[in-house]
């Protein structure tokens, strides 16, 4: 006979086995997180470490001893401008702990885009190429060297530099970045002008806004010339 809902006694029980999936795929994923999260956490507590190693008044070690080049993050406090090292000895717990989980983060962050963004042929690329030529032209201007000086930029990525053939529009990449913040300006100046009648309650269908909404519905005039006003600034 069937139970009470509505199943017979031979049939096993019914489970929603789309919902288990994605269960366990959250798990999954926060099983990820987590590990990722230990893991940048050790990170900050190595670089954290390295800079108190840094600052001791006996035996300190610098932070570009090779002991700490595998650390996340520690070429970033190394070649920081900021003076760290002064900080005042009452707050350099707080501090240097606050200067090493943010240089951790930005780390991360760093690995994630910047080799894609140096790719060969890319635009960041190109620039990067020509910012090494004049660092050069100036080093063998102003210094006696034999030996070419080799730059290293803080974010570690392997420099490839121009074969000779590529070459990259800067000038075609400038004049469309130029158009896309004119452009970008434009549309904001449109729809400044539109929350002004939005604002107005001369323009509401509801004079009084009688059910209180935050954003009363303008007449349908208003929205049409608000419209026509955009679709002609837009050209």
């Amino acid at each position: 006979m069937p139970t009470a809902n509505g199943d017979s006694p031979e049939a096993p029980p019914k489970s929603p086995p789309n919902l288990r999936r994605k269960q366990q795929g959250n798990t999954a994923d926060n099983d990820a997180k987590r590990t990722e999260l230990t893991r940048l956490r050790s990170q900050a507590n190595q670089l954290f470490k390295a800079m108190q190693n840094a600052v001791k008044a006996r035996d300190p070690v610098p932070l570009s001893s090779h002991t700490y080049r595998e650390i996340d993050g520690i070429h970033l406090v190394y070649r920081t401008s900021w003076g760290w090292r002064a900080t005042p000895i009452n707050s350099r717990h707080r501090e240097f702990q606050n200067v090493a989980g943010a240089a951790v983060l930005e780390w991360s962050i760093i690995e994630e885009y910047r080799p894609r963004l140096l790719m060969p042929g890319s635009g960041a690329q190109y620039l990067r190429c020509l910012l090494l030529e004049k660092l050069h032209r100036i080093v063998k201007t102003s210094y006696v060297t034999k030996s070419k000086v080799q730059f290293t930029f803080v974010d570690q990525v392997v420099h490839q530099p121009l074969t000779g053939e590529e070459s990259f529009p800067i000038d075609v990449m400038l004049s469309q970045l130029k158009e896309h913040l004119s452009a970008k300006s434009d549309t904001m100046t449109i729809q400044n002008i539109v929350k002004v009648f939005e604002r107005c309650p001369l323009a509401w269908n509801d004079l009084e806004n009688e059910n209180d909404a935050k954003f009363p519905a303008v007449t349908t005039e208003i929205d049409r010339l608000l419209r026509l006003l955009a679709k002609v600034c837009a050209g």
